[in-house]
């Protein structure tokens, strides 16, 4: 599946992910340049936990470097 999100009608990006046997987990996250380390991508991944109550998130995103990624705590739209 794939959830995307808009700024003025216009997508700034998105996340596939995978609900499978009661687990969510991602298997991409994609966000325009011009909106990279705004909180987009942790928006969406907060909109499918929040759409998707029942199954548990598995965290399987790393950053380029290998580092685990990091939520941010933020407040959907």
């Amino acid at each position: 599946m794939t959830a995307m999100i808009y700024v003025d009608g216009e997508p700034v990006g998105g996340v596939d992910y995978v609900i499978y046997d009661g687990e969510l987990s991602i298997s991409d996250i994609f966000v325009k340049p011009e909106w990279r380390r705004k909180g987009m991508a942790s928006r969406l991944i907060k909109y499918i936990k929040r759409e998707n109550p029942k199954d548990k998130y598995v965290s399987s995103m790393k950053t380029p470097d290998g580092a685990k990624f990091v939520h941010k705590d933020i407040n959907l739209f």
